[in-house]
């Protein structure tokens, strides 16, 4: 009557190769969690080969333009709090002693990765 766990059907190939790359990201990104600004400069070296390639081959404007967009966005998103403090009661904006406010980002940084 009652279907058991064991009679689901395996999980498909893009499955799986999915589940490994995600936790392969995962490790990656839990390895470099040390190094902020090794991370910091890799970002900003290969945003300048990708615009050095852009300035070269004389193209893929729009292409860089939709890109810097999102850059741009998640960047903001990176600097901004997860709650406007305005909002919260009219309290005061900034923290008066250590642990009673915390400035919580509304993306967080491997997100912005």
């Amino acid at each position: 009557m009652y279907a058991s766990m064991d009679d689901s059907a395996p999980p498909s190939f893009m499955e799986r190769v999915k589940s490994s790359f995600k936790q392969r990201s995962q490790q990656l990104q839990d390895q470099t969690a040390v190094w902020p600004k090794a991370r910091w400069g890799f970002f900003f070296f290969l945003l300048f080969v990708y615009g050095l390639r852009v300035w070269i081959v004389q193209g893929w404007y729009i292409v860089t333009y939709g890109l810097a967009i999102y850059l741009l966005n998640l960047f903001l998103g990176f600097l901004s709090p997860a709650q406007d403090p305005e909002l919260d009661g009219g309290g005061p904006l900034l923290p008066m002693k250590d642990g009673e406010r915390m400035f919580i980002r509304r993306v967080p940084e491997f997100k912005f990765w």
